[in-house]
């Protein structure tokens, strides 16, 4: 007997439908589940961020940490941070911030296994002597041209407990003079 030349070809072609419709459902909701990422915008809030300090960004990085008011090499995992992200990767030559108004365009939240590979909670198995990391990104947008790119918070979770991203006070702690976080009623 000779084989099919396609593996589902000895079923009929309505079997094959009734298999991919089947399959459709699965697939759809483990795409959406990747990640657990919330993407929408501020729902009742306008909230712009200012830089009022120069931020510098260290050579060969894109980012630069800001925790508990300060500049940071990097966040610490055990308290909440932020991350300033740009477009390029310095060279040699650090790159310098010293001015901008931007208004947050779009906010992503995340739960992560890990803030610095940016794993999904979900991705990996843990315990609750695992922590969680609730990431907050503020995507940023300005009229004037700017390689800021977007702000991103950590919130740590320990022993099973878990709860909700930074809000702005709690952001406004962490970037310290260096940025003002604005919130204000949304417009018409």
């Amino acid at each position: 007997m000779a084989m099919p030349a396609h593996p589902f070809a000895i079923c009929p072609p309505h079997a094959n439908r009734r298999r991919n419709r089947a399959l459709m459902l699965p697939l759809a909701l483990a795409v959406g589940l990747v990640g657990c990422a919330i993407d929408g915008q501020p729902p009742a809030t306008a909230t712009s961020v200012t830089v009022t300090a120069p931020i510098t960004i260290p050579p060969g990085t894109a980012h630069v940490a800001l925790q508990g008011g300060r500049l940071a090499n990097s966040g610490n995992d055990l308290s909440p941070y932020c991350e300033l992200e740009v477009r390029t990767v310095s060279g040699d030559e650090p790159q310098r911030i010293t001015t901008g108004e931007f208004r947050v365009t779009r906010v992503s939240q995340r739960l992560l296994r890990d803030p610095t590979t940016r794993i999904p909670a979900i991705l990996a198995p843990s315990s609750c002597s695992d922590p969680l990391f609730q990431e907050l990104v503020w995507w940023l947008s300005s009229t004037e041209p700017s390689d800021l790119m977007y702000l991103r918070c950590i919130a740590p979770y320990y022993n099973c407990a878990f709860g909700p991203p930074l809000s702005p006070p709690q952001i406004q702690e962490q970037v310290g003079r260096y940025l003002t976080i604005r919130t204000g009623a949304a417009g018409p």
